[in-house]
């Protein structure tokens, strides 16, 4: 049954079930699309900063152990950490606030293979 409404007739019929699957369908991958995109533009803004993290923080099939290059002066390997640098300078002790030490000598910033840094002394 048709009725008119200022001379049009009205739709009294739904869509299929089938219409409204593909509406949801197109519609999560609008949104999903928009997600990603939204995700890859803050990766790259964050990369631009530099802020990503993207230093080394361990390489696989590292090679040598930890050597001291002088008294003062450490040479980070592959695989290096503040801690294990801490370990190596002083076994067997307590190496917390040689650790603090260093990081604060360091200001936050990642250690690279072949960076010579200097072994603050208490």
């Amino acid at each position: 049954m048709t009725t008119l409404v200022a001379g049009y007739p009205m739709r009294t019929r739904y869509p299929s079930p089938a219409v409204i699957r593909r509406r949801r369908l197109g519609a999560a991958c609008v949104l999903l699309g928009i997600g990603l995109l939204m995700m890859v533009g803050t990766l790259a803004v964050q990369g631009a900063l530099g802020r990503t993290g993207s230093g080394p923080l361990t390489v696989a099939g590292a090679g040598p152990a930890l050597h001291l290059a002088s008294d003062q002066v450490w040479v980070v390997q592959p695989g290096d950490t503040v801690w294990s640098i801490a370990q190596a300078v002083e076994p067997g002790a307590d190496v917390r606030s040689l650790v603090d030490r260093i990081d604060a000598q360091l200001k936050g910033a990642p250690l690279y293979p072949g960076e010579r840094i200097l072994i603050p002394r208490p």
